[in-house]
């Protein structure tokens, strides 16, 4: 006779077991679940380490200040107690377009010690964070050839370096310049260039598995990758180097396994494009930025459905953010003299989207279900990639130095810091206890946690 009470308990069981198989089973299908920890060993193998770009290392690092001698776009990585630094080239140049004379390079920095391990030097400029693989890492080559042909530099690869001596593994030479990170899956790293070519390389040979065109130019619009698939921005209003003029601007999803476009989406406003933005991913949303009308101070923000390419929302930053609230304000920092002219790296945390309106300098909270601004702040100009300090603190970088940290709720400054590193795109890394920050005169500072989050600077 079967006891009802074990009758009961079993079905129980049953009941939890097949529960606990439908949580499991779901979220193997659902949009991914993002991490925001880091530990050193791991290194990034994406803009930003993650599809929100939360850069955070939850390690202790030590101070570090220093200067490398040479302009710093591309965020730093740290591996294995290495900072690595990718470089773009002497700022007098820059300020001069003279990219015929441009140098990049790549240094390998004891993160402990502050040494140099090794410094590579190549024939054009560096811009991407270096993607790290087993001990190889990968950068990328180019630069924005809207100078006059004279002053062309047409040095463009993809570069397999070896971690532990800087001796270049293989080099993919691309149509195009590259400036864009590749971001890493499946054994390969997936390179788009200005001429809107895209190539996928083993990480451990070099070999091209899989090349072809996508139709636009990509500047600087690092692919962010989720779930198997990579999406990014095709530009606009490009004078190639063969003197073709390109006037349009879409979005794009790609198999990261193949190279096949998913999807495209093209926005009959985005004629300057989505340049030099990297999207982030949320939910079954992916968000981007773009330049509208061939206008520089014509941003906007746009949503777009991660399965189907139609825009769900869109944000006209120009004609909405200066009728809020602007909050706050900042003092002037140092003169650059050199702008790169975007939309920026956003940041996703929480549901709500961070980001920076270039010359309106604002910078914005925006709800990323909704598309609706939360708050404004007063900035500066800027094109820098924010990051967040313990899901409370948003912390960022404008054009002339001017670090300032705000409160991620509701934008308020908390601090300000006039550090005297004129900067542009490069992402402040935040660790337990500092937070490292680069520059366009190629410093390499840290500043403490705990320094940044106390309200000294600001008055009562």
């Amino acid at each position: 006779m079967q006891h009802p009470g074990l009758t009961t308990f079993v079905s129980a069981v049953a009941i939890v077991l097949a529960l606990f198989l439908f949580i499991w089973l779901v979220s193997r299908h659902a949009s991914p679940s993002v991490t925001v920890v880091y530990g050193v060993g791991n290194g990034v193998q994406q803009y930003g380490g993650v599809p929100t770009h939360v850069y955070f290392l939850n390690e202790s690092i030590s101070p570090i200040n220093m200067s490398v001698g040479a302009a710093i776009i591309g965020t730093p990585t740290l591996y294995n107690g290495v900072l690595l630094v990718s470089t773009m080239g002497n700022l007098t140049l820059l300020q001069r377009s003279r990219y015929d004379l441009i140098r990049g390079g790549v240094f390998a920095i004891q993160e402990n010690t502050s040494t140099v391990l090794w410094h590579d030097v190549f024939p054009n400029q560096i811009m991407s964070q270096p993607i790290t693989v087993g001990n190889v890492i990968v950068v990328s080559m180019g630069n924005n050839q809207e100078v006059p042909p004279q002053y062309y530099n047409l040095n463009n690869a993809v570069l397999g370096i070896d971690f532990n001596t800087g001796k270049v593994l293989w080099q993919v030479n691309t149509t195009g310049s590259s400036m864009a990170t590749p971001p890493f899956f499946d054994g390969n790293v997936i390179q788009v260039t200005m001429l809107g070519r895209y190539y996928l390389i083993n990480v451990n040979n070099g070999t091209v598995e899989a090349s072809g065109s996508f139709g636009k130019p990509d500047l600087l619009s690092s692919p962010v990758l989720a779930n198997g698939t990579v999406y990014f921005g095709g530009s606009s209003a490009v004078v190639l180097a063969n003197g073709t003029y390109l006037n349009f601007g879409g979005f794009f999803s790609m198999n990261a396994l193949t190279g096949e476009i998913n999807w495209e989406t093209d926005e009959a406003n985005a004629s300057t494009g989505f340049n030099d933005e990297c999207a982030i991913v949320f939910n079954g949303n992916v968000i981007s930025d773009y330049l509208a009308n061939s206008a520089y101070n014509n941003p906007h923000l746009i949503s777009f459905n991660r399965t189907t390419g139609a825009i769900l929302w869109e944000l006209n930053e120009t004609s909405t953010l200066p009728k809020m609230q602007v909050i706050g304000g900042l003092p002037a920092g140092a003169d650059l003299n050199y702008t790169q002219n975007a939309v920026t790296p956003l940041l996703l945390y929480n549901g709500v989207v961070y980001s920076n309106s270039n010359f309106l300098g604002m910078m914005f909270a925006v709800n990323a279900s909704t598309g609706k601004p939360i708050w404004v702040f007063n900035s500066g100009q800027e094109e820098g990639a924010p990051n967040m300090i313990d899901g409370r603190y948003l912390i960022d970088m404008n054009d002339g130095g001017v670090l300032y940290v705000l409160n991620a709720s509701d934008g308020k400054l908390v601090n300000y810091f006039n550090t005297g590193i004129p900067h542009l795109t490069s992402q402040a890394m935040i660790t337990k206890n500092y937070a490292l920050i680069t520059g366009m005169n190629g410093r390499i500072e840290t500043i403490p946690i705990n320094a940044l989050i106390a309200p000294s600077n600001v008055s009562s």
